[in-house]
């Protein structure tokens, strides 16, 4: 019967199970749709949707749709959305399922009227995301039966502010912008009307009034409107108040989220197309949002001024551009706030920026940029003078931009700027600043500006404008017009407000940061010249092949040559103009060698880049511009000239290279960066030329002993003032009276203003030092470039040995010291060169057979060096000479295998030995001594290992003959056994370690002999490993003792197997139980009474017999159980002791083969004992 019955049960679950297994996918996909992932969502859908147009059946589908609804109130994160969303897709795929019916298994799942107060929420939730679901769908505006229960429940949920938001609202926003304007005649109008009417009182219903207004004009016309609001227009001075509270309440609901509403951007369309922009604008914003101190209704002011500028006309840009929005956000940006404030102007950024890449009109471009540029606090513009929107700039507009700020620096009309002053400025400035200096802070903006447009590569501009930009640059900062000219349009305008110094040194400095830009500027035109230097990453061009530097050049020599028209702010004397004129000349003379080449040589374009940017630097530094032309010209006409002298002229003078390091050392101190990236391109041409002493120049840069020198004078000045204070407090005290004091204060008062100017002075004098530190230390980093030159281009010249030992040198006193982050910069960079170009490098230098004693003292010097050091890697790049090489690297080899503590490691010579094996076999000798005779049992076991390595390299690279092989193994082998038999006890881990080093180095040398058949006895070597067995602390560890046997192996013996020894059973009493172990720490005193009553009865066994009997069954003490393990115990087991084996007694039946006893667990006894009851 039960067999019957139970076979129809499992047979069910059967079929249940493969429905299951079939259906496992299918129910996956749901799964996945509730996943936080989103790419697992949509891949889910998707695949669902796949499978349900595949599979074709209709309870599938029904599921589907079933499933899907349920989830629509689902908990978890991200389930909701991902459940809306799959519902969507699979209404819009399967259109044979009517709207009807899914709407109404919603209202029936999530009905409002019939859920409980705790399901609420949940209810409002899975309402709202089935609308959305079928709103996405796209079908909705197809069924207005459907449409119109959704916008009805839309409003219901409306009420559920609290969970939903403004989410319903925003729905249905979304969904009057898809309909047709028929559609919300006919199905909606009547729906809305109520919140139509109610426009005012939330910004949601404003929104929507709005949406609709733009979207149905022909419904929402200002007829209706008047029926609706009592009024035809939105944007009127009746409803400014309603239209402020509004704005306010919008602002303030997107605080988080740090947007726009999207209802305030609909408000400045409605009052566009009502004509009541201005009045929008100024009572709205200005007197309503502005007025509000609540930073949300300030940032949406902000918002509105941004987003608006695409929408504006150029009049109503002029309103909004002087308005108060803009001072008090010119407030904004200037002023100091905290770092976790919140600041504006980024997103202000971004509101110019599209404005300008999506405007086509160049009016309105220009407008925007000019209304930023001349918001301005105390004369300075608040935008950054590197501001990038310019890239977005039409050409016209662009000129338009240029030309505009050119005249603002000829003619700065302060009265256009939108200025203001900050309310700590007010505070803090006694008087306000005067016309000239607000003057003179714009046009110190205006200039970097200027430069700013040449320098950025997004602004379409062509060589025209960058000409011009660097023409007016030039020209006032070393120029001025007498005159005006129409070859110098410079000359035509001249500056309202006379250039000062201060302007004009400004100027100066922005012209030649210009140049360095001008110098890394790729070629500008689309012509096929152009498009070819491109493809050539060539700079510093113009189109037709004319260097920008030489450009300026050739303005500048035409301004010095109108003298009655331009006058130099400092004329040139007779040597200025001679120095002038010759490097001119020298120019002109590369060009012309340089076209009978007919290429354009780059190594004569960095010698004219060299000359005329030192000769440009004669309007700055005339002194040592005259200096350095007069050098460079006398080595370049030994280095391009045809006929260059072979020898020197007089034995006392310098070649031409050595004169040119040292110029180019002396640029690389000029802070100019174009300065180095010439000198640089400079030294690329002149490295085949580079002499040891050219090279040592710049290698007595980094020379230690300089920097000491320094260094120990900054010492004798600390010394000294340290002497003369201790001067000063030896002097002795004496007690003065009153009228001596009094006449001493005025002398005393001077004393002590003196004594601070000393400390100041001392103070000063060490900040002093440590600038010129830092600067030396910057130097040095920049002197870098050039060995990093040299290295790369002359990879294979044998001066690239002189450089290794200054870089070793550097980096290990940069090491050493106690850096700061620009010795690390210097420590990297060296380290860099090092490393990667110089020990990295493929091409080397390959005859060097004339420095072959040189090379040998450099490599002896690393590796003692290298003892010195704890990383390995230091001494692996070893030479190749055994001759010389051998000798050295015996002696350190030695003093590893000798000195009990030497530097070396045995990881070093590891590495040497893998990477130049033919090293191994001079070294041997060493190491097969060192076998035995080492200087511990540590060395001793670092020789098997480097013996071990040494014959395995040996053997690989098949470097030694047949009769020498089996000489070294017969060595090792011999050592081997002299080591063995020595050993004597093995207890200590050294001697464990280097006996299994010994077995492993052993077990090579077994398996070589055996394998290749060598003549080689080891009867000496058996009985000394038999005897091994039997030294004290054998077998300890395992590793040792399974080393041991793998060599006997080898040498025919088996291992011989332990035998487990089976544990006899021990019968034991009662009372010979062991005791268990205590738990917990009793107190002391009640120790002391168990000590004391413990004693007591181990006196009297009488005691204790009576007791026992006396005590009534099962209501033993716990008192008496202690007394039974402690001390019956201890004499049962000294009884034992004393007297042999115990007498057997009858096994109990709860006790077992080993005596033990198997009780159930006691309960517990309270903490207060009970004395024992003594009858």
């Amino acid at each position: 019967m039960e067999a019957g019955s139970s076979a129809p049960k499992e047979d069910r679950l059967a079929a249940v199970r493969s429905v299951l297994q079939q259906n496992r996918q299918f129910l996956d996909f749901f799964w996945d749709i509730a996943k936080p992932d989103q790419e697992v969502r949509l891949k889910a859908t998707e695949n669902l949707i796949e499978h349900l147009k595949s599979s074709e059946k209709e309870d599938e589908l029904k599921y589907t749709f079933k499933r899907l609804v349920d989830g629509l109130a689902a908990t978890r994160e991200a389930a909701r959305p991902g459940f809306s969303l799959a519902l969507a897709q699979v209404v819009q795929c399967f259109e044979e399922i009517p709207l009807t019916t899914v709407f109404e298994y919603i209202d029936e799942k999530y009905n409002l009227q019939k859920a409980k107060k705790k399901l609420l929420r949940n209810a409002a939730f899975g309402n709202f995301f089935g609308v959305l679901a079928l709103f996405q769908s796209g079908r909705l505006s197809k069924d207005t039966k459907v449409l119109l229960q959704c916008v009805q429940l839309l409003q219901t949920l409306a009420q559920f502010r609290d969970d939903l938001k403004d989410l319903p609202r925003k729905t249905l926003v979304d969904i009057l912008s898809e309909i047709s304007e028929s559609t919300f005649q006919e199905v909606l109008f009547e729906a809305l009307r109520s919140d139509l009417t109610s426009a005012f009182s939330t910004p949601e219903q404003l929104h929507l009034l709005l949406v609709g207004m733009q979207k149905f004009p022909g419904v929402l016309k200002p007829k209706n409107l008047k029926k609706l609001l009592g009024s035809s227009k939105i944007v009127t001075e009746e409803n400014i108040p309603k239209l402020v509270d509004l704005l306010k309440m919008a602002a303030k609901s997107v605080k988080k989220d740090k947007c726009l509403p999207a209802v305030g951007l609909d408000v400045v369309k409605i009052s566009l197309k009502e004509d009541a922009f201005e009045l929008f604008w100024k009572e709205v914003v200005e007197n309503g949002l502005m007025e509000e101190q609540f930073g949300p209704c300030v940032y949406m002011s902000y918002r509105l001024l941004g987003a608006s500028l695409p929408l504006l006309d150029k009049n109503q840009l002029q309103l909004v551009l002087r308005s108060k929005v803009m001072l008090h956000y010119g407030n904004h940006i200037v002023s100091n706030q905290p770092i976790d404030r919140f600041k504006f102007s980024p997103e202000m950024n971004t509101y110019v920026d599209a404005f300008l890449e999506n405007c086509e009109d160049a009016e309105k471009q220009l407008k925007v940029l000019m209304g930023f540029s001349l918001l301005t606090n105390q004369g300075y513009p608040v935008v950054p003078s590197t501001w990038k929107v310019v890239s977005h700039l039409k050409p016209s507009a662009l000129q338009k931009y240029i030309d505009w700020l050119k005249n603002m620096f000829i003619s700065p009309d302060l009265d256009s700027c939108l200025d203001f002053s900050t309310k700590r400025q007010q505070e803090k400035q006694e008087q306000e600043l005067t016309n000239d200096q607000m003057v003179l802070r714009l046009r110190k903006w205006i200039i970097p500006r200027l430069t700013s447009i040449v320098d950025n590569s997004q602004v379409k501009k062509d060589e025209d404008q960058v000409m011009d930009i660097a023409r007016f640059i030039l020209f006032h900062a070393f120029f001025e017009a007498k005159k005006s000219a129409s070859d110098i349009p410079e000359t035509e305008m001249r500056p309202t407000i006379p250039l000062d110094d201060k302007i004009r040194a400004h100027v100066a400095d922005a012209f030649f940061s210009l140049l360095l830009n001008l110098n890394n500027m790729p070629a500008l035109g689309e012509s096929s010249a152009d498009n070819t230097m491109k493809e050539r990453h060539i700079v510093g061009f113009t189109a037709d092949g004319s260097l920008w530097i030489h450009c300026m050049v050739r303005y500048a020599n035409l301004l010095l040559s109108r003298e009655k028209v331009v006058k130099a702010v400092k004329p040139f004397g007779e040597e200025e103009k001679n120095a002038w004129e010759r490097m001119l000349q020298y120019v002109q003379d590369l060009q012309k060698k340089q076209a009978r080449k007919k290429s354009n040589s780059m190594e004569l374009s960095a010698y004219q880049q060299l000359l005329l940017l030192v000769g440009i630097h004669l309007f700055k530094t005339p002194a040592e511009s005259i200096d350095l032309l007069n050098d460079i010209h006398n080595c370049l006409e030994k280095a391009v000239g045809k006929k260059a002298k072979k020898k020197k002229e007089s034995e006392g003078e310098p070649e031409w290279v050595e004169v040119m390091v040292e110029i180019l050392l002396s640029l690389f101190s000029q802070p100019s960066k174009l300065f180095r990236v010439v000198a640089r391109n400079v030294f690329k041409m002149i490295c085949p030329f580079v002499t040891k002493n050219a090279l040592q120049l710049i290698l007595n840069v980094f020379d230690p002993e300089e920097e000491q020198s320094e260094e120990s004078a900054i010492v004798v000045t600390d010394e000294k003032d340290h002497a003369s204070g201790d001067e000063e407090g030896d002097d002795s005290d004496e007690d003065l009276d009153d009228e001596t004091m009094m006449a001493l204060d005025e002398n005393l008062s001077t004393l002590f203003s003196e004594h601070k100017k000393r400390i100041q002075a001392k103070k000063d004098e060490k900040a002093k030092m440590r600038q010129e530190k830092n600067l030396r230390r910057d130097f040095k980093t920049k002197v870098l470039d050039l060995i990093d030159v040299f290295v790369k281009k002359q990879s294979d010249s044998p001066l690239v040995f002189n450089i290794m030992e200054p870089l070793i040198s550097v980096i290990e006193r940069s090491m050493s010291s106690d850096s700061n982050q620009q010795e690390q910069d210097f420590l990297r960079k060296t380290a860099d060169i090092f490393m990667n170009d110089l020990c990295k490098n493929k091409h080397y230098c390959k005859d060097v057979s004339h420095l072959k004693d040189d090379l040998h003292d450099i490599m002896e010097k690393f590796v003692k060096r290298a003892a010195k050091q704890t990383d390995s890697s230091v001494v692996c790049m070893g030479c190749v000479d055994l001759q010389r090489v051998t000798e050295i690297y015996q002696e350190s080899l030695k003093g590893f295998m000798t000195k009990r503590n030497s530097p070396l490691t045995a990881a070093m010579f590891l590495d040497l030995f893998s990477r130049f094996p033919f090293i191994c076999r001079p070294l041997l000798g060493i190491i097969i001594k060192s076998i035995r005779g080492g200087a511990r049992q540590h060395q001793q076991a670092q020789a098997c290992t480097l013996l071990l390595k040494s014959l395995q390299n040996l053997a690989q690279t098949k470097s030694v003959d047949h009769n020498d092989w089996v000489d070294l193994i017969n060595q090792s082998l011999m050592q081997l056994t002299l080591m063995l038999e020595d050993v004597e006890t093995i207890k200590v881990k050294v001697d464990q370690e280097k006996l299994i080093k010994c077995f492993e180095l052993l077990n090579y040398l077994i398996k070589v002999r055996n394998q290749q058949d060598l003549d080689i006895s080891l009867a000496s070597l058996l009985p000394i490993l038999v005897d091994l067995q039997e030294k004290e602390g054998f077998g300890k560890p395992v590793r040792l003792e399974d080393m041991y046997w793998n060599v006997m192996k080898l040498l025919g013996f088996t291992r011989p197997k332990k035998e487990k020894t089976k544990v006899t059973p021990v019968p034991a009493s009662e009372g010979n139980a062991l005791p268990k172990k205590k738990k917990g720490v009793l107190p002391e005193s009640k120790k002391r009474k168990n000590r004391k009553k413990g004693n007591m009865n181990t006196n009297n066994p009488a005691n204790k017999e009576e007791n026992s009997e006396g005590q009534q069954p099962g209501t033993k003490s716990k008192k008496k159980k202690k007394k039974k393990r402690k001390t019956g115990q201890q004499e049962d087991g000294a009884k034992e002791n004393i007297e042999g084996a115990p007498a057997t007694k009858k096994r109990k039946p709860n006790e077992d083969a080993r005596g033990k006893v198997h009780t159930a667990k006691p309960e517990k006894t309270t903490k207060k004992l009970k004395k024992p009851n003594h009858r």
